[in-house]
C-alpha cells in the first residue's frame, strides 16, 4: 500500500525533526552536567519520531533495536554509570565526557542516516560497522 502525499510531506517532517534534534544533542553535549535533561528529551524527540516514521514501512527491514538500546545506554551513563565509568569519571572526568559524547554523536550520526522508502513502504536496514563496540547493539 502506497502513502498518501499528504503523509509523505508529514514523514519528511519527521526527518526534519531528527535532524533538527541531533544538532542540538551535539551542541548540548558540550556540558553535559548542565544539560543532561535536555540531552535526554532530544534523545526521547529522535526515538520518538523514528518509530512514527518507522511504523510507515516494513519494520522487519529496520532495526531501531540499536537505537533504543544506545539512548538506554547514554541514559545509564548519566544515573548509574558502570564501575569502569566511576573510575573514569575519578581519574579524569574529560574521558567520561568523551566517552558519552561518543555515543552520543553516533547516535545522531545514525538516525540521521536511516533511509525510509516512502513510496514502497519499505525501510532499508542500517549495517552498523562490525568493529564498532556499542555495548549491546546488535544488528539483526
Amino acid at each position: 500500500m502506497e502513502i498518501t502525499e499528504k503523509e509523505r510531506l508529514m514523514l519528511l517532517e519527521y526527518k526534519k525533526h531528527i535532524c533538527d534534534a541531533t544538532m542540538e544533542l551535539i551542541e548540548l553535549s558540550h556540558d553535559l552536567g548542565k544539560n543532561e535533561l535536555e540531552i535526554k528529551k532530544k534523545i526521547s524527540l529522535v526515538l520518538s519520531s523514528l518509530s512514527k516514521i518507522a511504523s510507515y514501512s516494513e519494520i522487519k527491514n529496520c532495526n531501531l533495536d540499536g537505537f533504543r538500546e544506545i539512548a538506554n545506554e547514554i541514559f545509564e551513563d548519566f544515573i548509574h554509570p558502570s564501575r569502569e565509568f566511576e573510575l573514569l569519571r575519578e581519574i579524569d572526568s574529560s574521558l567520561w565526557e568523551k566517552e558519552i559524547n561518543l555515543k552520543l554523536e553516533l547516535f545522531c550520526n545514525y538516525a540521521n542516516f536511516i533511509r525510509f522508502d516512502f513510496a514502497n513502504n519499505k525501510a532499508i536496514k542500517i549495517n552498523f560497522p562490525k568493529n564498532l563496540n556499542l555495548g549491546y547493539i546488535t544488528n539483526r
